[in-house]
């Protein structure tokens, strides 16, 4: 198994440089700052804020309700569609042969095109368009080494098990098959849906299921997508053609939105 550095390079790129060790101004400056009442200190660190405290200009945003409850689709294309797509389209050569997807067919046929043979669609119930029927969590009628790809975009956070259901679509890949999956670590809840929404994920839970799951000579790429900008503007429904396409481009792993999986079965 291959873990590529990216995920830890999303999480540690944030982190600042060793800070050298205090000149003499410093230190004078921490002992004057150790000797002072609690109240004084508060006040003097609220003077050198910026913008100064109470004088930030929340506009439209001093709300608490979102602008949109409905994650940016009335508004364009929601912020975490961008990044999902993204992903998606930068892998688009991976869709191909006998491919499934979770839910819809929408990006098989988006980025696979001719390249796929056959199509299946899997969910929970049965839904229109759908050819299997099962809980990823639990799936044994679904055989082994089925699938030369695997399409999975936001749906772990609605199982029960999210690393049985991971292990699961690893299983039912064909060797040198490929899972693109993405998961929140960010989002509102979807409480309109027929199932129920439990869990949220970071680059490190997404690692650490991944690595459960797949067997050595999987090759396993996670990335984290988003930003502060990004995470508020999707909270309150704007779209992502509202930002600039540098300010989504701006990866913060203090702020992960999307966390992105590529695990390729081994050959």
């Amino acid at each position: 198994m291959t873990d590529t550095a990216d995920s830890g390079e999303m999480q540690d790129a944030w982190r600042a440089e060793p800070i050298p060790e205090p000149g003499a101004t410093q230190k004078l400056v921490r002992v004057i700052e150790a000797a002072l009442p609690p109240a004084i200190k508060r006040i003097l660190k609220r003077s050198v804020q910026r913008p100064r405290v109470g004088k930030v200009d929340m506009g439209d945003l001093r709300s608490t309700r979102p602008i949109s409850k409905w994650w940016g689709w009335a508004r364009g294309t929601p912020v975490d569609r961008h990044y999902i797509e993204g992903f998606l389209d930068a892998n688009r050569a991976d869709v191909r042969g006998r491919a499934m997807e979770v839910g819809d067919v929408r990006y098989i046929t988006e980025f696979g095109g001719e390249k796929v043979t056959s199509v299946d669609v899997l969910n929970y119930v049965d839904l229109p368009s759908t050819t299997i029927v099962a809980d990823l969590v639990d799936a044994p009628d679904i055989a082994d080494d089925n699938f030369d790809c695997i399409i999975c975009t936001q749906v772990l956070q609605f199982t029960k098990d999210p690393a049985a259901a991971l292990a699961t679509m690893r299983r039912i890949l064909a060797p040198g098959g490929t899972l693109l999956m993405t998961v929140p670590c960010v989002s509102n809840l979807d409480t309109e849906a027929n199932w129920h929404d439990r869990w949220r994920f970071t680059s490190r839970a997404v690692t650490e299921m991944a690595e459960s799951a797949a067997k050595v000579g999987d090759d396993i790429r996670i990335e984290s997508h988003g930003n502060v900008l990004a995470i508020v503007s999707f909270l309150h429904g704007l779209s992502a053609e509202e930002l600039d396409p540098e300010e989504l481009a701006q990866r913060d792993g203090r702020y992960e939105m999307v966390v992105t999986l590529r695990l390729v079965k081994a050959a």
